[in-house]
């Protein structure tokens, strides 16, 4: 059950969201999100709600179908454990596309700097 780090991040018109990250697995997969760490420069009381869309980690009998979290409006670091995030039987083939996004806009969230997730990733 190897661990997977992918860093999502932003510096200026230099980024890496909305392509494909390499991850060298393939074959059918159980995903499972162990954390996610959101980072912004957005000041104190911007709230914002934050989806991170990808072609392998979709919620299919979710309204949202991608994980969604919200900012912390009292400081520029947003947490979330990702306990409860399971993608069953996803075909991995060396990439996953991720693209963080603004979900009011759908486009890349103003201030945005970083993400990261932390994946396990295990072969059925």
């Amino acid at each position: 059950m190897p661990l997977v780090q992918i860093r999502i991040n932003k510096a200026g018109d230099v980024t890496n969201n909305n392509s494909y990250i390499s991850v060298p697995i393939f074959g059918v997969c159980n995903i499972k999100v162990m954390t996610v760490s959101y980072h912004s420069t957005d000041g104190a009381g911007v709230v914002k709600t934050i989806q991170i869309q990808s072609d392998k980690l979709i919620l299919p009998a979710s309204p949202l179908r991608f994980i969604t979290l919200l900012n912390n409006a009292q400081t520029q670091h947003t947490y979330d454990q990702g306990v409860g995030y399971s993608f069953d039987r996803v075909e991995l083939n060396g990439k996953i596309l991720i693209n963080v996004t603004d979900i009011s806009s759908n486009t890349t969230p103003e201030n945005f700097t970083d993400c990261l997730l932390t994946l396990q990733i295990d072969h059925v």
